[in-house]
């Protein structure tokens, strides 16, 4: 199995992520984190590594929009 550098983990992570609609400034994002962990890693691959920057996208996304669970502004009256 060969071992890629940093840059071409992060090129093959980001170009994953783009071609699945990921806004490209998010996709760099993700992509410094999958290569962080195919990194430090011993036994991690490309698959992995998408997959742990994956886990990292379903919290940006709670971040920045509304949240999901929509609250109650008291108990309605009868």
């Amino acid at each position: 199995m060969a071992k890629f550098s940093r840059e071409q983990i992060e090129q093959q992570i980001n170009a994953h992520f783009v071609r699945e609609g990921v806004e490209k400034g998010v996709a760099m994002t993700l992509a410094m984190r999958g290569a962080d962990h195919y990194c430090d890693s011993a036994n991690a691959t490309v698959v992995s590594s998408i997959a742990h920057a994956k886990t990292f996208l379903k919290s940006t996304k709670r971040i920045k929009g509304a949240p999901d669970i929509k609250r109650n502004q008291g108990r309605a009256r009868r």
